[in-house]
């Protein structure tokens, strides 16, 4: 017997024939064949999808889990602006199995490695990549690998990448093809490690078009997780095939739930939280050899990441979490770097000095006076090390 899964692709498919879609884009079809919900049959299956998870794998964050799923769940939440969401990690921490159960499903597409020619070369030469994405949940599994690209390389792509968040790329050849002018929408989620944080400059180049999850594992939970490791090897690929069946479930179940009413959000404290996590984010450009400060980049309007919050905090709604505060606040911090985050977080309490902000972060006095001088010139703190009058650390811890 054909599952839902199995009805919702064999409906998707016959979108593609242009006679299905209406003029403004949108595919009734589809819409007739799902009927209404309230809810309970997602939260049933998200409930059952994280019982698997902790009957096979060892989790510490599970936070930042419910995070992952309220991130792909937003993908049927009526919007126009896209959410693209990093998640990082240490390697072989667990945040790619996070992300794996959502593969294969009709509404999400897997994207490797990336080049500029990836992205635009195809335009010539029938569906290109920016085609086969558009419309869909796109998971990444190591975004790092960009890091690799020669530099000239990688910032071609980077301006791509905008171009793509803006919602339209427009590509020019020599040849007949002349200019060629695509319009694309996705959602992705995309993994990558913490070497990340040696680039926070490159930000500056992509223009900070994600916000940030940090997925945590605990040091004592390590043996544990090296143990279920070992047990799991032999039904890895069962072990895998469940998750995805009952992930693949939570998603046909958000596609239905979302129709529904939105969540009332309290949008100005939203909109607060994400003007603090702009602010903390805004990369300080340093030589590397003299570690003079070369450039300080403009900060960032919050409108981008106030979207991407709302989109998640309608996601955790859909999940049946309401109280969603905690979990926005807790990615504000994840948006900032990781030796910012560290330092704020302490001068929450008191206006340590730079030598007792080295001892109690286990850092370099040179790391911290680096870190305070960037913390200074955002007018993050004052000279005394004091956090500021615009309150940025009490917005960000409620």
């Amino acid at each position: 017997m054909p599952s839902r899964t199995d009805d919702l692709k064999a409906a998707k498919l016959r979108l593609f024939q242009p006679s299905v879609a209406d003029k403004n884009g949108s595919h009734p079809e589809l819409a007739a064949a799902i009927p209404a919900s309230d809810g309970s049959e997602l939260r049933a299956n998200f409930a059952e999808y994280k019982e698997l998870l902790r009957k096979h794998l060892v989790i510490d964050d599970w936070q930042g889990v419910e995070i992952i799923v309220a991130a792909a769940v937003s993908h049927y939440v009526p919007a126009t602006e896209m959410l693209w969401m990093r998640v990082i990690g240490a390697s072989r921490a667990g945040k790619t199995e996070m992300i794996r159960p959502f593969e294969d499903h009709v509404d999400t597409e897997m994207l490797g490695v990336m080049t500029p020619a990836s992205i635009k070369g195809g335009f010539r030469n029938g569906p290109s990549l920016v085609e086969r994405i558009h419309g869909q949940l796109v998971l990444t599994e190591d975004l790092a690998a960009i890091l690799t690209l020669k530099n000239d390389t990688r910032t071609q792509l980077f301006g791509l990448l905008r171009s793509l968040k803006d919602g339209k790329i427009d590509s020019d050849f020599n040849s007949s093809a002349g200019h060629v002018s695509v319009k694309a929408r996705f959602d992705w989620i995309a993994c990558t490690t913490h070497g990340f944080e040696h680039h926070r400059s490159l930000e500056a180049q992509l223009g900070q078009r994600f916000v940030d999850l940090v997925y945590r594992w605990k040091p004592s939970s390590g043996i544990e997780m090296a143990v279920q490791a070992q047990k799991n090897n032999a039904s890895l690929t069962d072990i895998r095939a469940d998750l995805s069946e009952r992930a693949h479930a939570v998603l046909d179940g958000a596609s239905v739930a979302a129709k529904g009413p939105a969540p009332k959000l309290d949008t100005y404290s939203i909109a607060r939280l994400a003007f603090a996590a702009a602010k903390a984010r805004t990369p300080v450009e340093r030589d590397g050899y003299s570690k003079r400060i070369e450039h300080i980049s403009h900060q960032e309007a919050p409108t981008s990441l106030a979207q991407d919050f709302n989109r998640i905090a309608q996601g955790l709604s859909l999940l049946g979490i309401t109280d969603y505060k905690p979990y926005l606040r807790r990615m504000a911090w994840d948006c900032m770097p990781s030796i910012r985050a560290k330092v704020m977080r302490l001068l929450m309490q008191d206006a340590f000095s730079q030598s007792d902000l080295a001892r109690r972060t286990g850092l370099s006095d040179d790391t911290i006076r680096y870190e305070l001088e960037s913390m200074r010139v955002l007018r993050l703190v004052n000279a005394k090390n004091e956090l500021n009058s615009d309150s940025i650390g009490e917005m960000l811890d409620g």
